[in-house]
């Protein structure tokens, strides 16, 4: 293999490790081809060492080829042009590519998870991370994991959609936070990706009241996508905001302090939402709709925590078919704890506990609008805040809901009231 035995005041070779300073005396492609030429198909480790390596060419790195960066090594990619990985990569967690235009760093099956910080992301809460993320994620392409490193903060001063020409992403955030640093759109998008797995989890997504939304989802459609322990922030509309999102796994998320709704689900058909909750949000904690796309627009809403909203603990403005209330704590939202919407059909809530907002409001643990139908009302327990003007239970419908046994707290008329509001 000519100078594989090549030693140098940084590096002591062996058998299996080879420099790629032993192929030629500059740092750039032309000494990678060389040096991978002498590999041929042996299983080695091919080193760069510290330094700027150029990539002017295309460069492939074969499967059988773990390519390994010292510290302080970088590959430095051409506009147009392509670092190709299909072996393993050994690196430290800072950065070890940088790019001029369209050069790229595209990885094969072995390398399962990316980091930012290999494109020059410092998640210090100070420089504007987006470049580096958004590049992470192009390479990790959905088929691998783009990692953040925990107790970081990334800036991002552009909408940071996650979604590229491969699978829908796959974002383990180890409880760092992504900010937004300029009025975007969202802090955090996934644009478009029908029939694609999406996992997001582990992340805080601070809007800083400078994003529309925290979180911005569009045609998440795969059954293995889920969206889970995602923490929205201070958006200056809603904090979750997913369109066209079918048959899609929500779990453990929290929405807090939005300008709007902390959760708007328009067309969500057969989504599950798990143990989230939604806290001080200047609109209802939950909105459920059909929107735009006109999709039927059922879900399940699962032992929810909806708490201290300006609007509606949760309203289900207009779906067609059923919409499953079950479990969870609606408490101290200012309007109603359930406003079912003049077009609603189906909705169903059961075995919530639902507690009156401020004194000196009408509040009703369930308000059913005109127009409403199919709706069944199960084993509540209602309880509300002395002074409030409580009506448990409203139907201006002129549909009756299907009622069972609801548990008031210090109430026990309330067969008689709703048949007199019937």
């Amino acid at each position: 293999m000519g100078r594989e035995q090549y030693t140098s005041d940084l590096v002591v070779m062996d058998g299996n490790v080879v420099d790629a300073r032993a192929y030629g005396a500059d740092k750039n492609n032309t000494t990678i081809d060389l040096a991978l030429t002498a590999i041929g198909v042996s299983n080695k480790t091919l080193l760069l060492a510290p330094g700027t390596w150029t990539i002017a060419s295309n460069v492939t790195i074969p499967a059988n080829v773990t390519l390994k960066f010292a510290a302080g090594a970088a590959a430095d990619i051409a506009t147009s042009k392509t670092l190709t990985i299909n072996g393993s990569v050994e690196a430290s967690v800072e950065q070890i590519f940088s790019w001029t235009g369209t050069g790229a760093v595209s990885f094969g099956g072995i390398v399962n998870e990316v980091f930012p910080e290999w494109w020059g992301a410092t998640g210090d809460g100070i420089t504007d991370d987006y470049a580096a993320l958004r590049a992470a994620a192009v390479a990790a392409a959905g088929k691998r994991w783009i990692t953040l490193r925990g107790e970081s903060t990334y800036i991002v001063e552009t909408e940071l959609n996650l979604r590229t020409a491969g699978d829908g992403p796959l974002l383990n955030g180890n409880f760092a936070t992504i900010k937004a640093g300029n009025a975007i759109t969202a802090v955090v998008s996934v644009g478009e990706t029908t029939s694609v797995r999406t996992i997001i989890k582990n992340v805080t997504l601070d809007a800083n009241s400078l994003a529309t939304y925290a979180f911005r989802g569009v045609l998440l459609t795969e059954q293995d996508s889920v969206l889970k322990n995602i923490y929205c922030d201070n958006a200056v509309s809603h904090g979750m905001y997913l369109d066209g999102c079918q048959a899609i796994q929500i779990v453990g998320c929290r929405i807090y302090r939005s300008g709007g709704s902390g959760y708007l689900f328009e067309s969500c058909n057969g989504s599950v939402m798990n143990i989230c909750r939604a806290v001080a949000n200047t609109g209802n904690g939950i909105t459920i709709q059909r929107g735009v796309r006109n999709y039927t627009g059922g879900m399940q809403l699962i032992g929810v925590d909806v708490e201290q909203n300006t609007g509606h603990g949760i309203s289900v403005v207009d779906t067609k078919s059923p919409v499953t209330i079950q479990g969870g704590w609606l408490e101290a939202n200012v309007k109603d704890g359930v406003s079912i919407g003049a077009s609603a059909v189906g909705v169903g809530v059961k075995n919530v506990s639902i507690t009156g907002g401020d004194a000196g409001n009408v509040y009703r643990a369930v308000r059913l609008l005109a127009g409403a139908s199919g709706c069944n009302i199960t084993n509540n327990q209602v309880q509300f805040s002395a002074g409030t003007q409580f009506n448990r239970i409203e139907n201006e419908s002129a549909t009756p809901p299907i009622l069972h046994t609801q548990t008031i707290s210090d109430l026990m008329v309330i067969l008689l009231y709703l048949h007199q509001n019937m």
